[in-house]
């Protein structure tokens, strides 16, 4: 009797990360750097059995971002390592996702992931392993406490990227990133423009066209957005705080 009571036990651990949620089934087709997969995700194959069967769908193809966790940048020093590792560990695995809040991208999932590490049944959650090993922070809106522990284990033995003596976390980085780019395009010469329209600009120049060079031709509606049908085609209104990425 115990025997059983302990098979089923373990049967009911490698399980309870999906039972309470459904899961899609899928296989990595990408990396695109240390938190971000490209998978197909089978519609085909039933997923667990108490969940909603979307069987009679296509297969998908999507971007997922890991929840919870930042890795390095790609123009960081340790980008490469960090993509490396998720490269290893998932690159054209099966893989089960459970999506994990709502992405403000399109086209992009935020999801928790496991990958099959035994036959059988078991299963490891790459984001938590990513931390683990000092290969991601926890992402700086996260308040995961297993993830925090693991992260403050990781930098205790200096895992990974905590191995460098003043590692920068990525959120820091794209700061920093953005500040410079904005500081180089106010320090842009007004006539090196004074002759482009819409048409030339992107939505970062526009911008600083209209609010530090007097174009007001290029917002002849005078709402405070340049180039409205071209480069700035996204921005809401004057007062948004445009993405100065959107441009890369």
């Amino acid at each position: 009797m115990k025997i059983i009571l302990a098979i089923f036990t373990v049967l009911i651990f490698n399980l309870n990360s999906f039972a309470s949620e459904p899961w899609l089934n899928g296989k990595v087709m990408e990396i695109v750097d240390g938190d971000t997969i490209k998978v197909k995700i089978e519609m085909q194959r039933e997923p667990y059995a108490n969940t909603i069967s979307y069987k009679g769908l296509p297969d998908m193809f999507t971007a997922v971002k890991l929840s919870s966790i930042d890795a390095p940048e790609a123009k960081q020093r340790q980008g490469k390592f960090s993509t490396r590792f998720l490269r290893k560990k998932l690159l054209f695995k099966e893989v089960r996702l459970i999506e994990d809040g709502s992405s403000t991208t399109p086209g992009l999932m935020t999801a928790r992931v496991w990958y099959e590490i035994k036959k059988g049944g078991k299963w490891q959650n790459i984001n938590e392993e990513m931390v683990r090993e000092g290969m991601a922070w926890v992402d700086k809106f996260t308040f995961d406490e297993n993830l925090r522990r693991l992260e403050m284990k990781a930098k205790e033995k200096k895992k990974g990227i905590f191995a460098d003596e003043n590692p920068m976390p990525p959120w820091i980085f794209r700061e920093k990133r953005n500040k410079l780019k904005h500081k180089i395009l106010s320090w842009k010469d007004c006539r090196l423009y004074e002759t482009y329209l819409c048409v030339k600009l992107s939505c970062r120049e526009a911008m600083h066209l209209l609010n530090n060079c007097a174009r007001t031709d290029l917002d002849p509606d005078r709402d405070g957005v340049p180039c409205e049908r071209t480069a700035c085609s996204n921005q809401i209104s004057y007062t948004t705080n445009f993405d100065i990425q959107q441009d890369d």
